[in-house]
């Protein structure tokens, strides 16, 4: 098993999920709510997109030891072929009712 010092990448997921979640004092997550635009929201989702480039391209080299993607596109094609129901996992927001396939698209 992997030690917490040895995932830093968990550490920082766990640290932008705490920042998105301060963000529901000020706009509940609802449908109604999901044009709410700020420059938090913007950089939340740059910082997140990031970490989801980071964190596919080693998975890819996990997969496929020396691959080097060099695009999402590369990386979805890798991913897939190894877990080709990757897209149609389901997080559920409880607290909230909603529903989200995140590697729908």
């Amino acid at each position: 098993m992997a030690h917490s010092h040895d995932m830093p990448s968990w550490h920082y997921f766990l640290t932008l999920e705490r920042d998105l979640a301060k963000t529901t004092s000020f706009v509940e997550p609802h449908p109604s709510n999901y044009d709410a635009f700020s420059d938090r929201y913007a950089g939340l989702l740059l910082l997140i997109g990031s970490e989801v480039d980071v964190t596919a391209k080693a998975l890819c080299n996990k997969i496929s030891p020396g691959s080097t993607p060099q695009n999402m596109r590369d990386c979805c094609n890798i991913i897939m072929g190894q877990y080709p129901d990757l897209h149609t996992v389901e997080i559920d927001v409880d607290q909230y009712g909603l529903a989200f396939k995140p590697w729908e698209s």
